[in-house]
């Protein structure tokens, strides 16, 4: 039996997984206690969170599914975070758009607007597994900060909106 002879060859071990089992049951209990008293915080959240992203479709009367609503918000972060990326590219000489550069930030917003799933994974990919061209590495590093900043912002939006509520 495996657990006897894991008891015969370290009981500490043993004795260490037996009460980690233990302590993670209680754990869970408590997390679970605290998930429901948070719980109307966490629906309020969500409302004020609806409310702001669907404002631009309530004021032109655009009814969508809230998937669709969803999609579309965080492949705006993307596109607008990879727009601010290729503007840090451009003044710091990083990276040369051969074209015109309003058409070139109007064709990335839409590529990270409308497949931003994949272009977050390509992104993650190049920064962690390395690409031959640094400029490019940078560029993305630079996606993420722009990404990870306007996320937060809009997570403070959402506590001052919930705070004056």
């Amino acid at each position: 039996m495996k657990v006897f002879d894991s008891i015969e060859e370290n009981p500490l071990k043993a004795i260490w997984d037996f009460l980690s089992v233990i302590g993670g049951v209680f754990g869970l209990i408590s997390f679970f206690d605290d998930f429901i008293a948070w719980k109307n915080q966490i629906s309020q959240i969500i409302d004020v969170y609806q409310s702001i992203v669907q404002f631009p479709f309530k004021i032109f009367k655009i009814h969508l599914n809230q998937m669709i609503i969803d999609y579309a918000f965080i492949g705006a972060l993307c596109g607008s975070s990879f727009v601010k990326a290729i503007n840090y590219g451009e003044k710091r000489e990083i990276l040369n758009t051969r074209a015109n550069p309003k058409g070139s930030r109007i064709f990335y917003f839409a590529i990270y607007f409308l497949t931003w799933p994949l272009a977050l994974f390509i992104a993650i990919k190049q920064v962690l597994f390395g690409f031959k061209d640094e400029g490019e590495i940078v560029l993305k590093r630079k996606f993420f900060q722009w990404l990870f900043t306007i996320v937060i912002l809009f997570v403070l939006v959402i506590i001052a909106n919930i705070s004056l509520s």
